[in-house]
């Protein structure tokens, strides 16, 4: 499999937390403190059509919204800044601004989910494809300023097996994590197959803090109904039913067998 590449948005709630750990949802006194000092952007406002009529707005942010509240956080605000003007960048792209247009054609309850990480349809996931390559692109340019003020440890894999209480994940090299079922169920990413990102900040000798966040496949994964790290899977996933719906390919034998006293065969 290939390696997922983080969700690209996030709502207040995600950039107001990771400034202050425990604040309430959608905490407006921290996400003031953090436009005034010019660490955020103002994100994208999304309309919203209630009988034919403008009824309010949505407004989601790109995810290095988050990166500059953290070091914010830690006192270091012009970094902090200089990441806010990559996410302001972004925000007024090319590739967000169609995504702000997928969004302006949904409900506003669709538009929560999938700013949360819900995957659009297959038909749609090509927009949330553009903008997280652009984030990743904006991302590498910043790498250079950040590389030894990140504390943070990152596995972007994929979900491998599921119990009840815990959720297995695997990158392409092979490196497993176990996060608690609820904190996969919290970031929509506890089916098999399933693309997440699990973060890790160390706190202290004893102590870190695990983020786990929706991952977006940047290429199609091909089906397999072996790829599983767990064979004793016996249902079938939403995933699975996504992956193989549609037209069966061509059949083709490569070595000539006889059918019916007729030799079939490329």
């Amino acid at each position: 499999m290939t390696t997922p590449a983080p969700w690209p948005i996030v709502s207040r709630d995600k950039l107001v937390r990771a400034y202050h750990h425990g604040s309430e949802a959608g905490g407006e006194a921290p996400f003031r403190t953090l436009r005034r000092q010019k660490c955020v952007t103002a994100g994208v406002a999304v309309p919203q059509r209630r009988g034919g009529r403008l009824g309010g707005q949505v407004r989601f942010f790109s995810r290095l919204n988050v990166m500059a509240a953290s070091l914010v956080r830690r006192g270091l605000l012009d970094e902090a800044r200089m990441v806010a003007t990559r996410a302001l960048e972004l925000e007024d792209s090319e590739p967000f601004r169609a995504l702000r247009d997928l969004l302006a054609s949904r409900p506003t309850e669709e538009v929560r989910a999938i700013i949360a990480g819900r995957r659009p349809a297959a038909e749609s996931q090509a927009v949330i494809v553009e903008a997280a390559i652009a984030t990743g692109r904006a991302e590498e340019l910043l790498k250079p300023s950040f590389a030894e003020k990140e504390l943070a440890r990152m596995l972007a894999g994929h979900v491998t097996s599921v119990s009840d209480h815990v959720v297995l994940i695997s990158d392409p090299s092979g490196i497993d994590t176990v996060v608690p079922r609820w904190l996969a169920d919290g970031a929509l990413r506890a089916e098999v197959g399933d693309p997440v990102i699990v973060r890790t900040v160390q706190l202290s000798g004893d102590q870190a803090m695990v983020e786990v966040t929706p991952g977006i496949d940047l290429e199609p994964v091909p089906y397999s109904p072996f790829d599983r790290a767990d064979h004793r899977t016996a249902a079938i996933t939403p995933a699975d039913l996504d992956r193989i719906a549609g037209p069966a390919p061509t059949l083709h034998i490569p070595v000539p067998v006889v059918i019916g006293g007729q030799s079939v065969g490329d």
